[in-house]
C-alpha cells in the first residue's frame, strides 16, 4: 500500500446539501478559495441532482462554470442518474461520482429506486462516461448500517461495490455514511477490498456522528 493519500473536499456538496439555509454561489466561492489556500487541491463541488428535492444544490450548473482555472485542482459532480450526468458534463465536469446505496430501503428513500434499479443506472452511467473520456467514481453509501434497515453483514457491500468496478468505475468510495462504523468492521472491509483491487482503486468517506473517529485511528 502506498503512502501517498489524496483528500477531496467534499463540503460544498455534502457539507451544506441538508442546511437549511442556502449559501448562494459566491459564499460558496469565497468558501472554495479559503480551502485552497489552506492546501487543497481536491474537490466534490456540488451535485447535479433535482433542485426541487435539494434547494441547495440548484445553483450546480452556474457554480461549476465558476469554478477557478483547476491549476492542478481537481473538481468532482455527483450526479444521481443520466440526466444529472448529462447536466455535470455540459457545465464542464471532466469527473463525476454516482451514489449506489447498499440497500434496497436506502435508495428507494434516497432516489426512488430499487437496489437493482440503482445499479442498472449506475453502469449505465459509468458506461456513457467511459466512452465519453469522463472519469466515473462510484459511492457505495450506508457501507456500515443503513438508517432504515439498521445493521448487515459487512459482506452486502461487495457485490455492489464488484459491479461498480465490472461496469468500469475509476474508483469506488466505501462510504460510512451515519457514522456507525467500528474499527473491526472497518478493518474487514478495507482489508477485503484492498486485497481484490487493491489500495488506489478505494476510497473511504467517514462520519463521526457517534463519535467512534478516535476509535478508528
Amino acid at each position: 500500500m502506498g503512502e501517498h493519500v489524496t483528500v477531496n473536499e467534499v463540503g460544498l456538496r455534502d457539507g451544506l446539501q441538508n442546511q437549511p439555509r442556502i449559501v448562494p454561489v459566491e459564499g460558496k466561492l469565497a468558501m472554495l478559495d479559503t480551502l485552497v489556500t489552506a492546501g487543497v487541491r481536491s474537490f466534490e463541488a456540488t451535485s447535479f441532482v433535482s433542485p426541487k428535492a435539494v434547494p441547495q444544490m440548484a445553483d450546480a450548473s452556474e457554480l461549476f462554470g465558476r469554478l477557478p482555472s483547476a491549476n492542478g485542482t481537481n473538481y468532482e459532480a455527483l450526479v444521481p442518474n443520466m440526466k444529472g450526468y448529462e447536466r455535470a458534463v455540459a457545465a464542464g465536469a471532466k469527473t463525476i461520482s454516482l451514489i449506489l446505496g447498499a440497500t434496497d430501503t436506502f435508495n428507494r428513500k434516497n432516489i426512488n429506486m430499487s437496489l437493482a434499479e440503482t445499479v442498472a443506472v449506475c453502469v449505465a452511467v459509468i458506461e456513457r462516461a467511459r466512452h465519453d473520456g469522463i472519469k466515473p467514481r462510484a459511492y457505495i453509501s450506508c457501507a456500515t448500517a443503513c438508517p432504515y434497515e439498521g445493521r448487515f453483514s459487512s459482506d452486502v457491500v461487495f457485490e455492489p461495490t464488484a459491479r461498480m468496478f465490472d461496469a468500469g468505475a475509476h474508483d469506488v468510495i466505501v462510504a460510512d455514511s451515519i457514522g456507525a462504523g467500528n474499527p473491526a468492521q472497518i478493518t474487514h472491509l478495507f482489508g477485503t477490498l484492498v486485497g481484490r483491487y487493491g489500495a488506489e482503486r478505494l476510497a473511504g468517506h467517514f462520519h463521526d456522528t457517534r463519535g467512534l473517529g478516535l476509535a478508528l485511528t
